[in-house]
C-alpha cells in the first residue's frame, strides 16, 4: 500500500545500521513513525527536521511498520537552527507532538497549526512566547477548556501577560523576560487537568 501525503518532519534519528527513523505528522494519516534506508542510490533527498513537503509513504496494512521512499521537501526551515534557545524550544513542541497527537483527531486544522507554530519559530520570535502560543493553541484546538479553565484563573494582572503574549501577533511583541512562569503554569495545566504528557 503505497500513498502520497503533506508531511511535515518531528523527529528524526538512526535506527539501526541501515535505517534512520522518522515521525512525521501528517494531513491525511497523523502522526505517523516511518522508516528510510541509508541509501547512496536513494533518488530522493534525505528529509530534515521541521521541513514540511509531499511525503510517499508505504507499508503493507495500516499493522505493519511504514516505510518512507520519497519526500520533496516545500518548506525547508533553515533558520531555526540559528539559535540555541529557538532550536531548543521547537524540539520541546515537536517532542510534545508525538507524545501526544497519535490519538488525537486527524484534521487538516491541527496540520495547519503545527506549520503555523514552526513558522513562528523559523521567523525569529521569542522561543518561550511562541511554546507558550503553540501549547495553548493546540490545546484549544483539541477542544480542551484551557481559557475557561486555565487562563480565566489566572490573577489579572498575569492574565493581561498571558493575553499579551497569546493573543498578539509575533510580529508586534518584543522579546519577553516573563513568559516563563506562564509557560511553566500552563504546562502543569496541560498535565494534570488535559492529560497530556510532556518531555
Amino acid at each position: 500500500m503505497k500513498s502520497e501525503t503533506p508531511a511535515v518532519v518531528l523527529s528524526k534519528d538512526l535506527h539501526g545500521e541501515s535505517f534512520i527513523r522518522f515521525n512525521l505528522y501528517t494531513r491525511e494519516h497523523g502522526l505517523i513513525t516511518a522508516l528510510m534506508r541509508k541509501s547512496v542510490r536513494r533518488k530522493t533527498g534525505m528529509p530534515d527536521l521541521f521541513q514540511t513537503g509531499s511525503a510517499t509513504i508505504e507499508r503493507k496494512n495500516t499493522e505493519q511498520i511504514a516505510f518512507l521512499t520519497g519526500f520533496e521537501a516545500i518548506i525547508a526551515r533553515v533558520r531555526m537552527a540559528s539559535t540555541i534557545p529557538g532550536f531548543e524550544t521547537a524540539c520541546r513542541f515537536s517532542r510534545i507532538l508525538v507524545m501526544n497527537t497519535r490519538h488525537m483527531e486527524v484534521t487538516l486544522d491541527l496540520f495547519d497549526l503545527i506549520n503555523r507554530c514552526l513558522d513562528g519559530w523559523e521567523k525569529g520570535g521569542d522561543p518561550n512566547t511562541i511554546l507558550l502560543k503553540s501549547l495553548y493553541l493546540l490545546a484549544s484546538s483539541e477542544g480542551f477548556p484551557v481559557r475557561q479553565e486555565w487562563y480565566n484563573s489566572l490573577s489579572p494582572n498575569i492574565q493581561q501577560r498571558a493575553a499579551d503574549a497569546i493573543f498578539s501577533p509575533l510580529a508586534e511583541q518584543q522579546p519577553r523576560q516573563d513568559t516563563a512562569d506562564l509557560l511553566q503554569a500552563l504546562e502543569h495545566w496541560l498535565v494534570h487537568s488535559a492529560g497530556f504528557t510532556l518531555p
